[in-house]
């Protein structure tokens, strides 16, 4: 069987939902930017992405458009592969560029700030921010892995896991330093073997939600190009 650390980020990133907006026939929703260019968002959040359909469905009067579920890996490779596509038209008219963009956790944007200390932490971090406390590693089978949680309070949580097993560490706060997802993920796809070890948690909320709509037996089959997004 393949070693932790002989995954690729995309295998490491594979289990992670993520969420889009799409019509009832599962064709995502885009948008004209003002640089003139066709933009699907993707989002990291449920509850993000929730406040952003109510929004489209005021402003638009949208009564087809629905929360749709994709694997990470699909997601950054159609965001990474479609920037020079060509879709629809622009704002003058003319042929424009189809891009998808993440929308990073609002909620995690904010906890990300509070740790960094920086006032204009929301302005100048453009990427999607990720959690990892000094020294937390968890057990798979006979190897050590370095957490990396997408949420602040799923790291909280491991980390009262830890020190509820480990009373000489009772009431100790984690050293908690914030990188940027799409960082790391660049790292591990230029095979940096500081990150061989280092394994991505999902957001809980995210997971129960796969599994609620696994029981509803929901799915997806977004009308993308080449069928790059599939069933969750």
């Amino acid at each position: 069987a393949q070693s932790f650390p002989q995954k690729n980020f995309s295998q490491k990133i594979s289990h992670i939902p993520v969420f889009v907006i799409t019509n009832a026939a599962g064709s995502p929703y885009l948008t004209n930017s003002s640089k003139g260019e066709q933009v699907g968002l993707i989002f990291f959040s449920c509850f993000d992405a929730e406040r952003y359909l109510y929004k489209m469905q005021k402003t638009h009067n949208l009564v087809d458009a629905e929360i749709q579920i994709i694997r990470l890996d699909k997601a950054y490779k159609i965001a990474t592969t479609y920037v020079t596509e060509v879709i629809g038209k622009g704002l003058q008219g003319e042929r424009a560029p189809m891009n998808f963009k993440f929308y990073p956790d609002q909620q995690q944007m904010r906890s990300a700030r509070s740790l960094t200390k920086k006032k204009n932490f929301l302005e100048s971090f453009k990427g999607c921010p990720v959690f990892v406390a000094e020294g937390l590693t968890i057990k798979k089978g006979k190897e050590d892995i370095v957490p990396i949680f997408l949420t602040k309070e799923d790291l909280d949580s491991a980390w009262r896991s830890v020190y509820w097993n480990n009373p000489a560490l009772k009431n100790t706060v984690p050293n908690i330093e914030v990188y940027d997802l799409f960082q790391i993920i660049k790292e591990m796809q230029e095979n940096n073997p500081e990150f061989n070890n280092y394994g991505f948690f999902p957001p809980s909320a995210s997971v129960f939600l796969v599994e609620a709509r696994k029981i509803a037996q929901s799915g997806f089959n977004a009308k993308i190009p080449s069928g790059l997004i599939k069933k969750f």
